[in-house]
């Protein structure tokens, strides 16, 4: 079991925006949509929708799905949700160039697509 000093510090540069409820119809599912623009250098955006009010999780892994960190983790409300994120650890140094996985984790749901950082 790991000590929690040798888990990956979150990476606080995410910061959600829950967008406007008439936005987009609401779906009967998880959404987890392509990040924008992909691939990408320093900013990118994530949306997902989420059924009910819950915790999640919003990871990022590499290529061989290792956790690189986290890009949220808290509460949220149902409904549509965006993240930007800067491609920046919390030290505020660079995310390194390549491909990587983001994961949406809720309670009995998971989520996966792909991102890319060029250099």
């Amino acid at each position: 079991m790991k000590k929690n000093d040798d888990l990956p510090q979150p990476l606080a540069t995410a910061v959600p925006q829950p967008l406007s409820p008439n936005a987009v119809d609401k779906p009967l599912s998880l959404v987890l949509e392509q990040n924008e623009p992909n691939p990408f250098r320093g900013n990118t955006t994530i949306r997902f929708y989420i059924l009910k009010s819950e915790r999640i999780t919003l990871r990022l892994l590499s290529a061989d799905r290792k956790q690189v960190g986290i890009l949220y983790q808290g509460e949220m409300e149902a409904g549509w949700h965006c993240i930007g994120w800067e491609a920046k650890r919390t030290d505020g140094s660079p995310v390194e160039a390549g491909r990587y996985l983001y994961q949406l984790e809720g309670e009995g749901f998971v989520a996966m697509r792909t991102l890319e950082i060029l250099d």
